[in-house]
């Protein structure tokens, strides 16, 4: 397989993840900022009402999955 072939192979799989967490979560639990998934998780404190939230930046380099 060419690198040529092993990008666009990337390219293909990165957008079928964006897809992905584009239909699987709400805006307001997943987002895509600038290519990099935005992962937001809310945890509870203390068996009450309140919350913590937590958000992690997952980017997916040029390369990424191949």
């Amino acid at each position: 397989m060419s690198t040529s072939d092993e990008r666009e192979e990337a390219k293909e799989r990165r957008d079928a993840e964006i897809e992905f967490i584009q239909s699987a979560y709400s805006h307001e639990e997943a987002y895509i900022l600038n290519g990099d998934i935005i992962r937001i998780l809310q945890l509870p404190v203390n068996n009450n009402d309140d919350v913590v939230k937590i958000e992690l930046r997952l980017q997916m380099p040029e390369g990424y999955p191949v």
